[in-house]
């Protein structure tokens, strides 16, 4: 499992905790928050375009990963 949050989302204690759960079970590959976002940033693309992108770049890389793919 990847996981990704903004800094100053609301959820993020319900992530970090979630987080630790999937680590326990050996299921967490990544967590990753990102400093100085808000809840949704991949989604406010008006206004987090770079931090997104590097976000949604950093999921397509895990992604390979996983997969094994190069």
């Amino acid at each position: 499992v990847y996981m990704c949050v903004g800094e100053f989302d609301p959820l993020i204690d319900e992530c970090l905790s979630f987080a630790k759960r999937l680590k326990a079970h050996r299921k967490l590959a990544k967590f990753q928050i990102y400093e100085g976002l808000p809840h949704g940033f991949l989604s406010i693309t008006d206004k987090y375009v770079v931090e997104g992108a590097v976000a949604v770049k950093d999921t397509a890389e895990s992604l390979k990963d996983v997969l094994g793919v190069e």
